[in-house]
């Protein structure tokens, strides 16, 4: 089907289905709700439009909003299709989403109230509560509950054992965290690195301590007492549950692409699967500090704890709750999390001062929160806009004294920096090349004093490259150009050892680190793109060799090495592609690419030293010899490059 004529169709369906009554569950329409004034005067209209628009223009294929205000349950309504091929619209109370990382909360949740039950410590080595070691490092704090938290732990990021196409493959919660325990990037409590094997290590925690599996812990103690009924960890989904969610879906050359179930193997980090309106109800819950109706998740005084502000990369900017991470809106502080498959996504905010939640869930991904950037922004603009106090705390956050950075300039932050969330693992670590979760950000001089911040981005127009210029406010701080309010800020540190450090005032859960010059040119594509040249070089010389001399055993081992490199090579570059979709086992494709890399030296040293030797017989002339000897040293520059990228230990 045309791909026009399919958005035509869909746009009309959804317009047809905001005129139909019970299609979507709006204002009172859940239950305990009460008629009264209406809290946000136009919100259906208001969302209606917005998610349209994102329906007809944003590659969509199908959504659900619910809205909390005051222990109530506002608005909650779908859009778009739940399955496409079908033409099954999204009902907010019927269809199941994958929520990914939101998830986590309700792991958080479940540790807060083992805290409060006294049988679990925020403070003590996480290793008193594990049956495997966690590697410790000389002259560092152990990892406790309260770093995984915050995710202040310093784990390297690694997909190893996350995800799973099937349940063929499924380890045990355990088995997979004691196999695929990741690299220490930085001392606990240091800095942010957002951790999905942390937050994996709280729900095995969470077994332990309270010796149940994790399942029927959330299940027992979170979903059952705030009537969640629909929600669920199983994965696959019961049979009874399968046609209820909705399918996952990619866009594929501008069409959506329908994606199997995705089984998450370390459920505490993204195993749930609910309706927006049981969404809502866990909403209420934490907004009520632990109260639903009947129900008491944890106390009051564990609700505070948990929303509180824990750590700040800079004392000037958003930091992190426990589990919650704070976002900053029109001078309004949410307490949120998103979460991201690789074909869902979705995010909680909640208000605490406001007793308002809103959560979004769409059924394909949104590159970079953009859609749900929108949603929050625009909702906020609406019914929140920027106070007196906001404009007056952007004042006081500039300072007044001349910045001390006018000696040295703003080049002095110039540079690559790379994610505090990355890979480090195996020939995982690649995956920092081709991820857009992972691409490094540049930061240049723009001129007129302003930096300028590129990063490479799926979601960004212009050859994919997202430029934001920023405008110096006092030393080490900047502002995003044209933003309005308390907002869009920019913070440069140095830590002990000298490291430079960038953050983001709304990137609270990671910052960046600036790599030294060394480390800057081993992240450039060139070092490998230089090596295809020399072989190309060695393909003409071997061209060029006299017809009279194919017959001559050294032609013959010329012409064959050089097949064997050109060989090696198209290999290798095929198996650096393949390793950015990797998602747990290593093929041994992998397992064989040091032996290819070591062939690859060998060769190219076997072919210099061969016409060398018998240039004369060859017929070649003196400056011939620089080919191959180029060649060589671009293949001796490849193995660092490879050595830097784990391609030698690729597992």
């Amino acid at each position: 089907m045309n791909m026009k004529l399919l958005l035509l169709m869909s746009s009309l369906l959804v317009a047809g289905l905001l005129l139909v009554p019970g299609a979507g569950l709006s204002a009172c329409a859940e239950a305990g709700a009460s008629p009264g004034a209406e809290p946000f005067p136009g919100l259906e209209e208001f969302i209606d439009g917005l998610m349209t628009d994102q329906i007809s223009n944003k590659g969509m294929v199908g959504a659900a909003v619910v809205v909390v205000k005051d222990g109530k349950q506002v608005f909650a309504k779908g859009y778009g299709f739940a399955d496409l091929e079908k033409g099954i619209p999204v009902d907010p109370r019927e269809t199941l989403f994958r929520v990914g990382s939101v998830s986590k909360l309700f792991t958080w949740t479940a540790v807060m109230q083992l805290v409060e039950q006294g049988q679990l410590q925020l403070y003590e080595d996480i290793g008193a509560y594990l049956n495997f070691a966690i590697p410790q490092v000389p002259q560092q704090k152990p990892i406790t509950m309260w770093h995984l938290m915050t995710h202040t732990a310093g784990f390297a990021d690694t997909s190893k054992g996350l995800l799973s196409k099937g349940s063929h493959d499924q380890l045990s919660l355990s088995e997979s965290l004691a196999r695929h325990i990741p690299e220490r990037l930085y001392p606990p409590g240091q800095v942010t690195a957002y951790s999905n094997y942390g937050a994996a290590l709280a729900g095995y925690i969470v077994e332990r301590v309270s010796g149940k599996a994790y399942n029927q812990v959330i299940e027992e103690t979170i979903l059952r007492p705030l009537g969640m009924n629909r929600a669920t960890l199983d994965q696959p989904l019961p049979p009874d549950r399968q046609h209820q969610v909705a399918t996952g879906c990619v866009f594929r050359n501008g069409k959506p692409v329908a994606q199997p179930f995705e089984i998450i193997r370390l459920a505490p980090t993204g195993g749930l699967t609910a309706p927006v309106t049981d969404m809502g109800r866990f909403m209420i819950a934490h907004l009520q500090k632990g109260h639903y109706e009947e129900a008491t998740l944890f106390t009051e005084a564990t609700g505070r704890e948990m929303h509180k502000l824990q750590f700040q990369n800079d004392p000037r900017l958003a930091g992190m709750a426990l589990g919650f991470y704070q976002l900053r809106v029109n001078g309004r502080l949410f307490l949120t999390h998103a979460g991201d498959t690789t074909s869902f996504s979705s995010q909680m905010y909640l208000l605490p001062e406001e007793n308002l939640g809103i959560f979004v869930v769409y059924n394909t991904p949104d590159a970079a929160g953009a859609r749900r950037q929108e949603l929050i922004r625009a909702f906020c603009r609406r019914y929140y806009p920027v106070t007196e106090a906001a404009s007056a705390a952007v004042v006081n956050r500039k300072g007044t004294s001349e910045s001390p950075a006018a000696a040295k300039g703003i080049t002095q932050y110039t540079g690559l920096y790379v994610s505090t969330r990355r890979p480090t693992d195996g020939i995982e670590k690649l995956r920092q090349l081709f991820d857009p979760l992972y691409r490094p950000i540049r930061v240049v001089a723009a001129g007129n004093g302003l930096l300028q911040t590129r990063q490479a981005s799926a979601g960004s127009a212009g050859n994919g490259i997202k430029i934001t210029d920023w405008e110096e406010a006092d030393f080490g701080l900047f502002q995003q150009t044209g933003e309005e309010g308390d907002e869009g800020w920019l913070v440069f540190t140095n830590d002990a050892g000298g490291r430079t450090f960038m953050f983001l005032d709304n990137l609270a859960p990671r910052g960046y680190q600036k790599l030294t010059r060394w480390e800057k040119n081993l992240y450039s594509p060139v070092w490998p793109i230089g090596l295809v040249l020399a072989l190309a070089a060695l393909l003409t010389l071997a061209v060029v060799v006299p017809q009279s001399f194919l017959g001559n055993r050294h032609a013959v081992i010329l012409l064959t090495t050089t097949g064997l490199l050109v060989f090696v090579t198209v290999g290798y570059f095929y198996v650096c592609q393949f390793a950015v979709y990797l998602r747990g086992e290593v093929p041994l494709t992998l397992r064989l690419l040091p032996l290819l890399l070591g062939l690859n030296l060998i060769g190219a040293l076997g072919l210099t030293i061969s016409l060398v030797v018998n240039r004369k017989a060859l017929g070649l002339g003196t400056w011939t010899i620089i080919i191959p000897i180029a060649a060589v040293l671009a293949t001796v520059a490849l193995q660092q490059w490879a050595w830097f990228w784990n391609l030698y230990r690729p597992v």
